[in-house]
C-alpha cells in the first residue's frame, strides 16, 4: 500500500503495544512489557515545514518506482534523500548513510563484556568492568536505544514498501545481537531498570526486522542457579517457539579448546598437572551441562574449532587433542542421562546420537589467525601470514574493508552507544555513521582490531556500489 495522505504517517500505524507482562511456561511474571519508545512521526512534520515537505518529495518519488525488485542503490539517492526524516534515531544522517546501514548491518552490540576469554577470540572479548564512578562508560546498550534502532529501520523499510529484511542487497536470514559477547550473559536494562533478555531482544528483532537472531553461548558455570534457570527459560521458550514454527533463533554452542578454562589446561598440564587437571574437569563438566541443557532443543548447532594437523600452533589446541576432549565431554554428558531419574533410555540414546551427529564436524580452516589466536602461531604461519597481508591492505584502503578479503562481504555493527563500525573480521574501522542514541556520547570497551581514525561512509558507499555489492 502506498502512503498518499502524508499528514496521516504516524507510529501508532506501526507501533502495536505488546503485552505489559509476560509469563515462562511455569506461569511466573517477567520481565514488564516491549514498550515502545519512538517519538511520534506526526510531531515533527509540523515543526520543520522544509524537511516535511523533503520527506513529501522523497516519499512520492519512492511511490512511483517499481520497489518489488528494486535495490537501494538503483535509487536516485538525491532524489531519496528525505525519506529517512523524521526517524528519530537516524537524526542527523543523509540517506546514503542509512543505505550503507540497513543494507550492511550484521551484528549490534547490545552487550560489550564477555567472561569466556577465549584464547583464539578473533573479536578478543573479556570482560570489562566500569567503575562506579564512571558515568560516561557503558558495556551494553540500553534498552529504549536497541528499540529505537529495530523501530527506525521498520519504519524505513515501510517507507520504502519492504519489510527490513528485503532491504539488503544479500538477503541474509540472521543478525547477531553481538560481536564480543556470550548470549547467555546479555541482558539490557531500560532506564527504569527493568530486564529485557534474549527472549525480549530476539521477539523485537523478530517483529521488526523479519530476521532470525544468533545465540551463541560457550556455557556457564554449572553451580550457577541464575544462568541454569534462565538457560532452561530459554530452552522451553525456544523450543515452544519451533513447536509453532517459529524459528526465530538460531542456537549455536561454541566448543573449542581454546576456552580460558581448557587453555590453563594447555598452559599448566607439562608442569602443574594435578593444576592443569582441574582446569580440564572445570571445563568438560562445563560443556556436558550445556549439551544436557540444550540437547532436548531441536536443530542447536556447533561451532566446533580447533587448529588444524599443519599449523605451528600447540598440539593440545589441534584436531586430533580436540576429538579427544569432545570424548571426555560425552562421556560426562551420558554419565548425567544415566543419573536421572526422568530420562528413559531411548531419550538418552537419542540425545547421545545427535551430540555425535553435531560434533562430528570440526572446523580447522581459517580461523582468521586474528586477535588473540595470532599470539599462539609462529610468524612463518600460513594463516598469520594471509592475515597480516589482509590487515596491511585494509590500512592502506580502510574504504575497501568491506570487499578486501575474497570470497567474502564484510559488514558494519552498532555498537552499544550508537557509533557505526565497519569490519572484515580481520579489522575494523570507525565510520562516520553516529546514530542518535541516548547514551551516543558515551565510551565502550576498546573495538577489537581497530584501525586509527575513520573513513568516510561515502567512500565504503562507493566501493560498495562499484562492486556490485549494493
Amino acid at each position: 500500500m502506498k502512503i498518499t495522505n502524508y499528514q496521516s504517517v504516524s507510529v501508532k500505524n506501526f507501533n502495536k503495544p505488546l503485552e505489559n507482562h509476560r509469563k515462562d511456561n511455569a506461569g511466573m511474571q517477567r520481565t514488564a512489557a516491549l514498550p515502545s519508545f519512538s517519538q511520534r512521526a506526526d510531531n515533527w512534520m509540523h515543526v520543520d515545514k522544509q524537511k516535511f515537505e523533503k520527506y513529501k518529495q522523497a516519499q512520492k518519488y519512492v511511490d512511483g518506482c517499481d520497489n518489488r525488485y528494486m535495490l537501494l542503490s538503483s535509487y536516485d539517492s538525491d532524489k531519496l534523500e528525505g525519506i529517512q526524516y523524521g526517524i528519530k534515531v537516524f537524526e542527523g544522517l543523509n540517506i546514503r548513510q542509512v543505505i550503507l546501514l540497513v543494507d550492511s548491518l550484521h551484528a549490534i552490540c547490545t552487550s560489550r563484556t564477555c567472561s569466556n576469554g577465549c584464547v583464539h577470540c578473533y573479536a578478543e572479548a573479556k570482560p570489562f568492568h566500569v567503575k562506579k564512578d564512571d558515568t560516561g562508560t557503558i558495556t551494553k546498550m540500553c534498552w529504549e536505544d536497541f528499540c529505537d534502532l529495530t523501530d527506525g529501520i521498520r519504519k524505513f523499510a515501510n517507507r520504502m514498501h519492504k519489510t527490513a529484511n528485503e532491504l539488503p542487497y544479500f538477503k541474509s536470514k540472521t543478525i547477531a545481537p553481538f560481536i564480543d559477547a556470550d548470549s547467555m550473559e546479555i541482558v539490557l536494562n531500560d532506564q527504569k531498570g527493568r530486564e529485557y533478555d534474549m527472549i525480549d531482544i530476539s521477539k523485537k528483532i523478530a517483529r521488526d526486522l523479519k530476521y532470525h537472531i544468533m545465540f551463541d553461548t560457550s556455557g556457564w558455570t554449572p553451580k550457577n542457579k541464575k544462568t541454569q534457570e534462565r538457560a532452561q527459560r530459554y530452552v522451553d521458550y525456544f523450543k515452544q517457539q519451533y513447536d509453532n514454527g517459529n524459528k526465530d533463533v538460531v542456537v549455536h554452542i561454541s566448543l573449542n579448546p581454546f576456552h580460558k578454562l581448557n587453555s590453563k589446561y594447555v598452559e599448566y598440564i607439562n608442569s602443574e598437572p594435578k593444576r592443569a587437571k582441574k582446569f580440564r574437569e572445570l571445563y568438560t563438566d562445563r560443556m556436558a551441562n550445556v549439551f544436557y541443557t540444550f540437547l532436548p532443543l531441536d536443530g542447536v548447532k556447533v561451532l566446533n574449532r580447533a587448529l588444524s594437523e599443519h599449523s605451528s600452533g600447540n598440539e593440545l589446541y589441534k584436531y586430533e587433542a580436540h576429538v579427544k576432549l569432545i570424548k571426555e565431554i560425552r562421556d560426562k554428558l551420558e554419565e548425567k542421562y544415566k543419573a536421572d531419574a526422568s530420562c528413559t533410555p531411548e531419550s538418552a540414546k537419542k540425545y547421545l546420537e545427535t551430540f555425535d551427529r553435531i560434533t562430528k564436524d570440526i572446523y580447522t580452516e581459517d580461523l582468521g589467525a586474528t586477535g588473540r589466536l595470532e599470539n599462539l602461531l609462529s610468524k612463518d604461519d600460513a594463516d598469520l601470514k594471509e592475515a597480516l597481508k589482509l590487515h596491511k591492505l585494509n590500512h592502506q584502503h580502510p574504504e575497501s574493508i568491506l570487499t578486501n578479503k575474497r570470497g567474502f562481504v564484510g559488514s558494519v555493527f552498532v555498537d552499544a552507544n550508537g557509533r557505526v563500525y565497519a569490519t572484515d573480521e580481520y579489522n575494523t574501522i570507525a565510520t562516520d555513521i553516529q546514530l542518535n542514541f541516548r547514551n551516543k556520547n558515551k565510551k565502550t570497551p576498546p573495538i577489537f582490531g581497530l584501525i586509527e581514525g575513520q573513513v568516510s561512509s561515502d567512500a565504503l558507499f562507493k566501493n560498495l556500489k562499484d562492486n556490485f555489492i549494493i
